[in-house]
């Protein structure tokens, strides 16, 4: 009798301890049909229309572990493992990392906030989606967006990163975020770090955050811990400075209000490289060649001799009585650039719906334009379309998928 009594009590411990924890499988599968009416072909000034099927056209496509356990106290320990999925092409995402989207261990906690470490997005990419216009047009924003240099047009990660969020106090949260460099006898070199607050009050919410990266001790990507910042800024040792010192810095704000079927939000980023040296010449020379690498080439977003970078995007949903939604968004970034004759700009509209097919089940439908002076084009899905004064449009339509 007692040996029954001790098994039996065994499996009711043992199903409590489990019922406490859980692990869940979950990830988005996006795809679509995309058109360009401009893409670079060859050099020169050579271009022509591109068809083609795009991966995470609405959202990026992904595949991810989560679980948590309860430690009592109203503490659970947490963790987080992500893959980017190229769900056209069938490869596991554009990083070659094994979980390229996040990798955290943590504890979070009603009161207690959020504890991250490893690797994951900062603040500012949550700032990006409750303001800017990511969250309802996805990839066809990033180019425009600042080349997503601000963190908040697409999130950016940082490794050995530390990420606190407090718990929500009436609608209030502040945030802070330090990526380790891990540099021998340098606390600075390869470092980065950043903060911020929000308020979401239902009908109206307003935020925003800072964050810097310092420069690495070599020439590769793996020397900062910030992995999105380009070369050609100084932060992996390119341009000017040296170790440890601050090699971009970006401001964001952002408010929007929510009321019934209609959200308007606005967001506005600031980004500065410090360590940018090169002059270069006063102008794109556009009669030779209307592409340049974006982040890379100069008189491009993130390029060599781009000091300062400032977007403003503004945008309205229309939620309609039936399982839809219209949407449209208006970008416009301006550039200076290193002993050039005049600022560069890029302006872009984007429209679009998406029609609800189930709750994990989503069609939609986008359009954007595009146009860009004294600078080259950035493009739209990745796209490059001729110079100044020309403009680049695209379509895409698709299905998102979520479990």
């Amino acid at each position: 009798m007692k040996k029954t009594l001790l098994a039996a009590s065994l499996m009711v411990a043992y199903a409590a301890v489990h019922a406490q924890s859980s692990v869940t499988i979950y990830g988005i599968m996006d795809a679509g049909a995309t058109y360009s009416d401009k893409v670079a072909s060859g050099t020169g000034t050579t271009s022509g229309r591109q068809f083609g099927i795009g991966s995470g056209l609405l959202q990026s496509s992904r595949f991810g572990l989560r679980g948590s356990e309860d430690l009592g106290g109203g503490l659970n320990a947490t963790f987080s493992l992500e893959q980017g999925v190229g769900v056209d092409q069938g490869t596991g995402g554009t990083s070659t990392k094994a979980w390229s989207r996040r990798s955290v261990v943590g504890l979070s906690g009603k009161t207690f906030g959020t504890l991250d470490v490893g690797w994951r997005k900062d603040f500012l990419d949550d700032v990006g989606n409750f303001y800017g216009s990511v969250t309802p047009f996805g990839t066809f924003i990033f180019n425009g967006s600042l080349n997503n240099l601000n963190r908040a047009s697409g999130g950016s990660r940082a490794t050995n990163m530390v990420y606190y969020a407090t718990g929500n106090f009436s609608g209030l949260r502040a945030y802070g975020t330090v990526g380790l460099g891990e540099t021998s006898g340098s606390k600075r070199a390869g470092s980065a770090w950043g903060g911020g607050a929000n308020y979401d009050g239902g009908i109206f919410s307003i935020g925003g955050g800072y964050w810097q990266s310092m420069r690495g001790t070599g020439t590769g990507a793996a020397t900062s811990a910030d992995q999105a910042a380009p070369n050609s800024v100084g932060c992996n040792g390119a341009a000017g400075g040296v170790a440890g010192d601050v090699c971009l810095t970006t401001w964001t704000i952002g408010a929007k209000v929510n009321a019934g079927p209609v959200l308007a939000r606005g967001m506005y980023s600031l980004v500065k490289h410090p360590l940018v040296t090169t002059t270069g010449a006063a102008a794109p020379n556009f009669a030779t060649t209307f592409t340049s690498s974006l982040g890379t080439g100069a008189f491009t977003s993130g390029g060599p001799n781009n000091s300062k970078g400032q977007l403003l995007d503004v945008g309205l949903d229309y939620k309609l009585s039936a399982p839809a939604l219209l949407k449209v968004s208006f970008l416009q970034s301006q550039y200076d650039f290193l002993g050039a004759s005049s600022k560069g700009k890029v302006r872009q509209l984007t429209v679009g719906g998406e029609y609800y097919l189930s709750k994990r089940t989503t069609v939609y439908a986008t359009a954007a334009s595009q146009s860009a002076d004294a600078m080259y084009t950035p493009g739209i899905l990745g796209t490059v379309g001729p110079g100044r004064d020309s403009k680049v449009a695209g379509v895409g339509a698709g299905m998102r998928h979520t479990f």
